[in-house]
């Protein structure tokens, strides 16, 4: 039986495939929290309206091409280990969010660096 190549699959499968292997070059803390965040939002908008569909694709772009410019150019060990993974979010995005999108945000900060929430 043959592997599906990447380009004979759906491009949101083709966009969570290259997330999953971007996590693959993070620290294993980080890797297991973005894994499972990736894999729970791409699940939970598995059926999402196509309307609202593009600006979830969108998103998860600009997460993908911000990520592999930071991986890109970052060892995670030795001198250079303390480069930072991903952005702040500017003050128009946070407003955005409701009360729901805020607590999962926050959560996931804990989450990444090392709390329980």
């Amino acid at each position: 039986m043959s592997r599906t190549t990447a380009s004979s699959l759906p491009p949101v499968l083709q966009l969570y495939k290259s997330i999953r292997r971007l996590h693959k070059r993070l620290p294993p803390a980080l890797r297991a929290v973005g894994n499972n965040y990736v894999k729970d939002e791409f699940a939970r908008h598995r059926k999402a309206e196509p309307a609202f569909l593009a600006g979830f694709i969108s998103e998860w772009t600009v997460y993908r091409d911000t990520l592999l410019q930071q991986v890109a150019s970052s060892p995670f060990e030795g001198p250079a280990a303390a480069t930072q993974i991903g952005k702040r979010l500017e003050m128009h995005q946070l407003d955005a969010l409701n009360h729901q999108q805020l607590g999962q945000l926050h959560a996931l900060r804990e989450a990444a660096k090392g709390k329980k929430s």
